[in-house]
């Protein structure tokens, strides 16, 4: 990896933190401590740029210097954030891998918002109970009409800003896909 490429990704990881700490949507009246920050989208570009194992990379490190900077009880909340953006990273890296291209990236999208709702559903079912103490038939009696609707508003807003900045940023002279490709190929 070039110079180049570990200054834009972690330009990347910092704006993706950025974002993280400072815009926090709660989605659900029903549960409050469910917020949407678009932190996912930079990463998102690290995927569609990259390829989704350094977009994996990018959001773990994103992760520990959250938990670094502003501490936690509960870890377990931060994981949850890894295994639900992480998923969402990976699926969409990989089929627009396979589908490059404007058309490739919606279906990308569609394809990781699904499996992180998905995916989020055992994890819930694991993770909710530990760190807020309820109940496993709590979790349950939420898991359609709150969780699962959580994580596909928020797959679907993530695939939109990624669409929009797909869109954007080419115009701008950002190439999605060109540099961090050429570096991957240098000797």
């Amino acid at each position: 990896m070039g110079t180049r490429t570990v200054v834009e990704l972690g330009v990347l990881v910092a704006l993706s933190l950025v974002l993280m700490f400072t815009v926090n949507v709660p989605l659900m009246p029903a549960a409050t401590y469910l917020k949407y920050d678009p932190g996912d989208v930079p990463l998102s570009l690290v995927a569609l740029r990259a390829g989704p194992g350094p977009a994996v990379l990018a959001l773990a490190v994103k992760n520990v210097l959250y938990v670094m900077l502003k501490g936690g009880r509960n870890p377990l909340g931060i994981v949850m954030n890894l295994v639900a953006s992480g998923t969402f990273l990976l699926v969409l890296g990989t089929v627009y891998r396979v589908r490059p291209g404007r058309g490739g990236l919606v279906g990308a999208a569609v394809a990781a918002t699904v499996s992180m709702a998905a995916v989020m559903v055992p994890a819930n079912a694991v993770g909710v109970p530990l760190i807020h103490g309820t109940s496993l038939q709590r979790v349950w009696a939420l898991m359609l009409p709150v969780y699962v609707p959580f994580n596909l508003i928020k797959g679907s807003l993530n695939g939109l800003l990624v669409l929009a900045a797909h869109a954007v940023l080419p115009a701008r002279g950002v190439a999605l896909g060109e540099s961090l490709a050429r570096d991957r190929t240098a000797p």
